[in-house]
């Protein structure tokens, strides 16, 4: 498939190297890209659930709303980590693929955004504090080492205090189920 036949917001992806023979690698990568907007479509749509408290189309109010934040913190380490996997497992199969550090951080910050607002979330209901500084202690250091100095460990520590953030939170969560949200 031609470049210019995609959509412009599918051309602003490809790389700009790529060469107009690629064709499978253009495909490839847009399928990937049509899945990923789907995905964010619907990560979207469960945030914007949550943060309503209203009730998912998966049934129960409440069923799976307590794992979201583990999940986005989950999100936010195959997109650091995951990555150097994916590398080389397709590598070892024969498939060589390039990942754009841009987008790569630009995930990662999503995630750990996203992560912090449901963490938050769980804050307006039970109200202590302490897990929610430290989601936004390590989701100013998770930004700060992609996009102001680079520091693997510095990435490395941030999305640690991150699920431990989560992990705290969900145990305070399991702890005030049966009672009331303050209010």
């Amino acid at each position: 498939m031609h470049p210019r036949q995609l959509p412009i917001s599918a051309r602003f992806y490809m790389p700009a190297n790529h060469g107009y023979r690629a064709s499978s690698k253009a495909t490839a990568g847009l399928y990937w890209l049509a899945v990923t907007v789907q995905a964010k479509n619907r990560i979207i749509t469960l945030v914007k659930e949550t943060m309503d408290n209203q009730p998912s189309d998966t049934g129960k109010a409440g069923a799976g709303r307590a794992r979201l934040p583990l999940i986005f913190a989950v999100l936010a380490f195959l997109a650091c980590n995951g990555t150097i996997l994916l590398i080389g497992v397709l590598s070892a199969i024969g498939i060589s693929v390039s990942i754009n550090p841009h987008l790569q951080a630009a995930a990662i910050s999503l995630f750990a955004i996203v992560t912090l607002a449901l963490v938050f979330r769980d804050f307006k209901r039970h109200r202590v504090v302490g897990p929610l500084l430290l989601a936004a202690l390590a989701g100013i250091t998770l930004i700060g080492t992609l996009y102001i100095h680079f520091n693997k460990l510095v990435e490395s520590i941030g999305l640690l205090a991150l699920f431990a953030a989560v992990l705290w939170g969900w145990q305070i969560n399991r702890r005030h189920r049966g009672a009331k949200p303050p209010g």
